[in-house]
């Protein structure tokens, strides 16, 4: 059955169902996607634009081929869309979903329970834009043990802030998907998670998608995958 969400009147969520549901497969597409690529098994490396071809490629690539033991971390996670959706094709032992207002974690708890999930998940309110160390919460999110870690970020425009930049290139996820608003920020963001320079080990982009939600503006979503080198 079609999962069902709720939004507080000052939240936020895409106007564009059909674009919306693409994201949605192309997140869980994409940690599958990751995590064969961080085994060595080839993928190539290009941009594909999304439409009716490209969904329909996206659908034949299922999540459930990643293990069964995955953890999955949602940061940004508004009203709970991500974690939510990918707590429900039932490949995640456990999913996490961190977010900035209680208003919106509030909303992520209610859909989570709603669409059959809630003993899966968990949703807490955390200091997602912090300059120093991370909060305990998020560092304890990407160090677990004994499961491998996938990350979805699904960040305002003004992207990731270096200090968690930083955290994710420390963590131990084995997936990091990126789904972006703004070109530049994914730009400036993708450069320090990818380099060669900074702490941590580097990840490698292995596919990047533009969604087009909002015909005739300026703007495309973006969804990245990247697994470590």
């Amino acid at each position: 059955a079609p999962l069902r969400f709720e939004v507080p009147p000052r939240g936020f969520w895409q106007v564009n169902d059909g674009g919306t549901d693409l994201l949605v497969r192309l997140v869980a597409d994409g940690v599958a996607l990751g995590l064969a690529s961080g085994r060595g098994n080839e993928l190539p490396v290009a941009a594909h634009g999304a439409g009716r071809e490209a969904g329909r490629e996206e659908e034949r690539r299922p999540v459930e081929e990643a293990p069964r033991r995955l953890a999955l971390v949602d940061l940004y996670c508004g009203s709970g869309l991500f974690g939510v959706s990918l707590a429900a094709t039932t490949s995640f032992a456990s999913v996490l979903g961190l977010e900035l207002g209680a208003e919106a974690v509030a909303a992520a708890e209610t859909n989570a329970a709603a669409n059959g999930v809630g003993a899966l998940c968990r949703f807490e309110a955390a200091d997602l834009a912090f300059s120093g160390r991370p909060p305990t919460g998020l560092a304890a999110a990407l160090a677990p043990g004994g499961v491998d870690l996938a990350v979805v970020v699904d960040p305002p425009r003004a992207g990731l802030s270096g200090a968690m930049r930083g955290a994710l290139r420390r963590s131990t996820c084995s997936v990091l998907v990126y789904v972006s608003c703004d070109a530049q920020t994914l730009g400036r963001d993708l450069a320090a998670l990818c380099g060669a320079e900074g702490a941590g080990t580097a990840f490698r982009l292995a596919r990047a998608t533009p969604v087009d939600l909002t015909p005739h503006a300026a703007r495309v979503e973006t969804v990245c995958v990247l697994s470590r080198a």
